[in-house]
């Protein structure tokens, strides 16, 4: 996945061509991306029950960075008249769930001291994931959508 995300953050900039403050902004977003498509690879090569310390700091990264690039693409997008405002909406919504996670993984209940904790922690994992699921296709829609108008 990390791998994939890398490849797509890394042309996707080629699809803000009319406005030059959006092509850099989603260079510059991209390049953030691209180090968190490296971290993401990290969280799979570093697992919790073997490495956790290792684990989280691929983990924190990820995400952290990954906030930082929806707040430059919301931004990017609309500034970018190719694009459709409704995908900075999703990458808005995207970055709410987003920052609400990383709210939890810094000051949610611990899930190594209690089963609840755990629970919490892994159900805001798996509610998180969805959400990076379901944006990254709305997120590839609006690029084929832009590529098609553009080529």
């Amino acid at each position: 996945i990390g791998f994939l995300m890398c490849l797509f953050y890394f042309y996707l900039p080629n699809l803000f061509r009319e406005n030059m403050t959006a092509h850099n902004l989603a260079k510059i977003a991209s390049i953030i991306a691209v180090t968190s498509g490296i971290a993401f690879a990290g969280v799979g090569f570093t697992p919790s029950d073997l490495y956790l310390d290792e684990h989280m700091f691929f983990v924190k990264w990820a995400f952290r960075s990954f906030l930082i690039v929806a707040i430059l693409f919301i931004v990017a997008i609309y500034q970018a008249p190719e694009w459709k405002n409704k995908y900075a909406l999703i990458y808005f919504g995207f970055a709410i769930v987003l920052f609400g996670y990383i709210l939890i993984m810094e000051f949610g209940p611990n899930g190594k001291e209690t089963m609840e904790g755990l629970i919490f922690q892994a159900v805001a994992q798996k509610i998180i994931v969805l959400a990076f699921v379901v944006s990254v296709y709305f997120k590839s829609e609006g690029a084929k959508e832009v590529y098609y108008k553009i080529k």
